[in-house]
């Protein structure tokens, strides 16, 4: 018996050599994009979120290498939002969108605007949008990354009806967003997000970065209030006079 014991370790050992391999092949299969989505959700609030927060008002500054301007941004379930800032070089601006229509307004006078920016603004300035990627996007893919301080990430690449493919980067163990690449009329566009803040149980990033090839600017919000009265009113176009 001991020496059919001895003769068999060998034969245990290649199994062993066998079965660590791919167990290790298994560990590095990136999840599933249900999976992910899944993780990315709960991490954004859970599923219920767009019922329990259904507005949010935004206050900080817009800090750019020439100084710095008053931000601020109102959101409100489905879809609507309205961004204000006071730039002391360009006077006041509104960008907006009322659930129907895009617009913007500034010393120039008022505009209705579209073509693929605007559509990648919508669905950026849209309120919960981690928990929607499943609604607001054609196709979706997912890949492990690295991010740029070298840590381990799952991103999301998402291709939207217009063509417009957007890249979303995860911190692995919290899945809450790092970054986001999109190339708008051939320019490339980084937003990263940093200083998550818990309110009303929903991870909200304070500090945004945000660089394309010839320009650099954070958005540093100071306030933030959610479930909050916003009128109607707000995203409407003003009447050309």
């Amino acid at each position: 018996m001991r020496r059919w014991v001895i003769g068999m370790l060998p034969v245990v050992c290649s199994y062993c050599s066998l079965v660590q391999p791919l167990r290790a092949v298994r560990a590095q299969t990136p999840p599933s994009v249900r999976e992910v989505l899944q993780r990315v959700s709960t991490a954004a609030g859970g599923a219920d979120v767009e019922q329990r927060v259904t507005s949010r008002l935004a206050k900080g500054f817009v800090v750019t290498p020439g100084g710095r301007a008053p931000v601020t941004v109102y959101q409100k379930m489905p879809n609507r939002f309205l961004i204000v800032i006071d730039s002391p070089a360009g006077g006041l601006s509104r960008n907006a969108f009322d659930g129907t229509e895009a617009w913007s307004q500034n010393r120039g006078g008022t505009e209705a605007k579209n073509g693929h920016e605007v559509d990648f603004v919508r669905r950026e300035q849209m309120l919960h949008r981690e928990v929607r990627l499943a609604t607001l996007f054609k196709t979706l893919s997912v890949d492990q990354a690295m991010t740029s301080e070298g840590r381990p990430a799952t991103g999301i690449r998402a291709v939207a009806s217009d063509g417009v493919v957007e890249r979303f980067l995860f911190d692995q163990e919290s899945y809450l967003l790092i970054s986001h690449e999109v190339e708008i009329n051939g320019k490339l566009l980084r937003s990263e997000f940093e200083d998550y803040r818990i309110l009303d149980g929903v991870p909200v990033a304070h500090r945004v970065k945000r660089s394309r090839p010839d320009f650099a600017w954070t958005t540093e919000f100071l306030d933030v209030r959610q479930n909050v009265p916003i009128e109607e009113s707000l995203f409407t176009k003003p009447s050309v006079r």
